[in-house]
């Protein structure tokens, strides 16, 4: 086998390889966009508790609001004003910073593209292991040029799995958070049927003339 033809095979696994990292690259960009939506539906849930509402309505006014700094800001403000949550607030602001930081991921997943990397002529003259960007990265378009853009190296696959892993565990603490505001959010509202129990319970062992008196009509007599 000649140089050539080495140099051929080559090629056509790198290739084969690169094909397989794209697949998979698409394969998680859409898993880490789906995960994202369902933590955006998790901090509904807890907004719809604060603002004692519905999720529907806490939905609306959420999702009308297009800066995700925003949200979290919001449910900041709504935890420290509140006696009955304000406790939860520190768990919050932890939730929180993990939430700004997997936010800079999650706007590259919705706005960059996967670019071609740097070929196969660059894996074979690199002298080391390092083949970072040889293989398709997320990155902003060349005409992107906001400082924003580019402070933010391009995302590998690596670091897309990473984002996904750190997700699910922030994921789980606004579980666990949403678990401890259940009984708060609930309370009240138990107490209230409670209430209404007693007092029916009371009304079903009233006579009928008790129950006309409690009316404010005049007590019925057998005079007629």
């Amino acid at each position: 086998m000649n140089k050539e033809q080495t140099e051929e095979e080559a090629r056509a696994e790198f290739e084969a390889f690169k094909k397989q990292t794209e697949n998979d690259f698409y394969r998680i960009i859409g898993k880490g966009i789906s995960a994202w939506a369902k933590t955006e539906g998790q901090l509904v849930f807890i907004a719809a508790m604060l603002l004692d509402t519905s999720l529907e309505k806490a939905g609306l006014v959420f999702y009308s609001i297009p800066n995700f700094h925003s949200w979290l800001s919001i449910i900041a403000e709504l935890f420290a004003i509140d006696p009955k949550y304000s406790p939860l607030r520190p768990d919050w602001i932890e939730i929180a910073k993990r939430l700004k930081k997997l936010n800079d991921t999650r706007v590259a997943l919705a706005h960059h593209a996967l670019g071609p990397g740097k070929g196969f002529a660059h894996f074979a003259e690199s002298d080391d292991d390092d083949f970072s960007g040889v293989f398709p990265t997320l990155e902003p378009d060349k005409f992107d040029l906001r400082t924003k853009s580019r402070k933010h190296a391009p995302i590998g696959l690596e670091e897309l799995q990473t984002f996904i892993h750190e997700l699910g565990t922030t994921h789980d603490k606004i579980c666990e958070l949403t678990d401890r505001m259940e009984p708060i959010f609930i309370e009240p509202r138990k107490r209230l049927a409670e209430t209404i129990r007693a007092v029916r319970q009371k009304l079903a062992s009233l006579t009928p003339a008790q129950i006309e008196a409690l009316r404010g009509a005049p007590p019925k007599t057998d005079a007629g």
